[in-house]
């Protein structure tokens, strides 16, 4: 029988095992969860940039195609652009990779 300090390494690697699995399987459930919501947020970016594309084409047949409001909407729409783009490798590097959440995008590399 293991006794003295073996048993305590055994038993903190016991422990350190069940939390770990505990860590993985609370990652799987967030990293889930957080796709489904990258999915909805996604989808509601790229519905507002095709809003956001008819309303600049009216805008620039009401005013002159340089003024302020229709250039400020143009670098709107870009930054949206830039972001659904961002939103959307992030939820490709979690689909191949769930635990660069915890770990970090390198690490799983």
């Amino acid at each position: 029988s293991i006794s003295g300090p073996m048993k305590q390494a055994v038993d903190s690697f016991t422990a350190f095992a069940k939390n770990s699995a505990k860590l993985s399987g609370n990652a799987g459930g967030m990293v889930s969860d957080f796709h489904a919501r990258t999915n909805d947020l996604l989808n509601n970016l790229n519905a507002s940039i095709v809003t956001l594309n008819a309303t600049l084409k009216d805008a620039r047949g009401l005013v002159a195609p340089a003024s302020l409001p229709v250039l400020e909407l143009s670098r709107t729409l870009r930054e949206l652009s830039e972001a659904a783009k961002a939103i959307r490798s992030l939820a490709n590097t979690l689909d191949h990779s769930p635990d660069a959440i915890i770990v970090g995008k390198g690490s799983s590399e």
